[in-house]
């Protein structure tokens, strides 16, 4: 129940920020402005911790392959994740869509998992591949930007993020267990093309095992934009961004201190707008690290498909 508690605390605090933001841009709608961005380039928000001249939302930071996502959006992604070890497959099909409202951004997804591994046939006692499949849980993710830095020259743009995440179980024999999850991001650009987001997230598992599990969710990122200013691109590519992605778990409860740390090398194609649609296609090679990681799995591709809204 302690667990519970403090990630619902942590849930009305962050709704509670994005209401008083949405009242403080409405304030500047009245005075002439717009009530998502700022009329005066500078510091707004509440307590003007936040500042519009920050890429934040603007697509600069690519999304992450294996990690959750911590930028401003609006649009509908889809991901394919196959990952193939000792005798085991598995797949992970996953559809989501993100939808803004001021600076505060609401995540739905819904995968697919389905899992391939060698077992035995209770009757033969011969071996056996075994499969399992279905909707794994849903995840709901809310998250609001609580501080940002520009600095006078442009060249650095840090964004801080607070997030709750809250994974709800179809009972399906993939998805059966509730998660809770409070998180923090850091997003930062440094020069006009690198960039480094960060993230670490607490997370809760209630689900029919009777010892709740709670573990450290980490990532890092780092990305490079590529665009026409560096190499000529043709002109149905406005950018590649290669990726360089960390994603780990750290068990924390009666004294499991397992680790499991997996990488990604990828990129994501910015394609020229189609139809009046941005749309971006994600590949990685998805890669085990620690030992944890390489029992799992032996090595993995990762797809993705993002349609700006």
């Amino acid at each position: 129940m302690a667990y519970s508690f403090r990630p619902s605390v942590f849930a009305v605090l962050l709704m509670a920020l994005g209401l008083v933001q949405q009242v403080s841009f409405a304030g500047q709608d009245q005075a002439g402005g717009s009530s998502t961005v700022p009329a005066a380039a500078g510091p707004y928000g509440l307590f003007n911790l936040l500042d519009s001249r920050s890429v934040f939302g603007d697509d600069f930071f690519p999304e992450p392959f294996l990690s959750d996502e911590g930028d401003r959006d609006n649009e509908v992604a889809f991901s394919w994740l196959h990952q193939e070890g000792a005798g085991s497959i598995t797949d992970q099909i996953t559809g989501g869509v993100e939808l803004t409202f001021s600076d505060t951004t609401v995540e739905v997804q819904a995968p697919w998992e389905t899992d391939t591994f060698p077992g035995g046939d209770p009757g033969t006692g011969l071996p056996d591949t075994q499969r399992i499949s279905g909707m794994d849980s849903i995840q709901i993710a809310l998250r609001h930007p609580i501080w940002q830095y520009v600095s006078p020259g442009n060249n650095i743009d840090n964004t801080l993020v607070a997030a709750f995440e809250v994974a709800v179980p179809t009972n399906s024999p993939v998805g059966r267990d509730t998660e809770l999850v409070p998180e923090i991001f850091d997003l930062l650009r440094l020069g006009d093309h690198l960039g480094i987001q960060t993230h670490v997230g607490y997370s809760t598992l209630l689900g029919p095992d009777p010892s709740d599990r709670e573990t450290l969710e980490y990532s890092l990122d780092l990305s490079y934009a590529i665009d026409g200013s560096i190499v000529p691109l043709p002109r149905e590519l406005l950018g590649i961004v290669p990726i360089f992605e960390l994603a780990g778990e750290r068990g924390l409860n009666n004294g499991d201190l397992s680790d499991d740390l997996m990488g990604v090398f990828g990129a994501r194609f910015n394609l020229a707008p189609i139809g009046g649609e941005s749309i971006r296609i994600g590949i990685g090679y998805v890669f085990p690290i620690d030992k944890q990681a390489g029992e799992e799995f032996h090595w993995g591709i990762v797809t993705s498909l993002v349609f700006d809204l």
